[in-house]
């Protein structure tokens, strides 16, 4: 399948007909038009039509490298490159019991070189953050997601969490 092409051209005087030739269906509703059932390969649709999360919801690029840095030093932290201390004025007390829980309890000692590779940050509301993307070594590529809340000193992280492999997969 195709991926979707947006332009940059103005928009259709009509655009109810590029959706409904889209849909199917002449007789579209307003939730039809926000949310087509479906795209076909090869269409072109209008920049200022193509889904973008409104800019309340995105991050400033200082927020970006901000949560970035600290999700960066979670997995350090948890691949063993990095003491929990390090990360300490980061994380809420509750978060900072329960990975020092986890760090105390696993017999991994020695570090498996993961970095943060990617990393997508989304404002559901004013002050929270939520981050996701993947950490990776040589060998593996693991999910990561985390929430940050801002405090009155700062970002700190509520939660956090990379996925492991199941002990059974290769």
């Amino acid at each position: 399948m195709e991926p979707l092409k947006t332009s940059s051209e103005a928009v259709p005087q009509l655009p109810l007909e590029l959706f409904a030739r889209l849909a199917g269906n002449t007789a579209l509703t307003v939730e039809q038009l926000a949310v087509p059932d479906r795209w076909e390969p090869g269409i072109t649709i209008p920049a200022e039509l193509s889904p973008r999360a409104p800019e309340h919801n995105r991050a400033t690029p200082q927020e970006h490298i901000t949560i970035g840095r600290i999700v960066a030093g979670l997995v350090e932290v948890l691949d063993a490159q990095r003491r929990l201390q390090q990360v300490q004025d980061h994380l809420t007390p509750q978060l900072y019991l329960v990975l020092q829980n986890h760090l105390a309890h696993r017999n991994v000692t020695t570090p498996q070189g993961y970095r943060l590779r990617t990393l997508r940050t989304f404002k559901p509301r004013p002050h929270v953050i939520e981050a996701w993307g993947s950490a990776a070594n040589a060998q593996q590529v693991r999910a990561v997601a985390a929430r940050l809340e801002h405090f009155r000193y700062g970002w700190l992280c509520t939660a956090a969490v990379i996925l492991q492999r199941p002990s059974g997969d290769r």
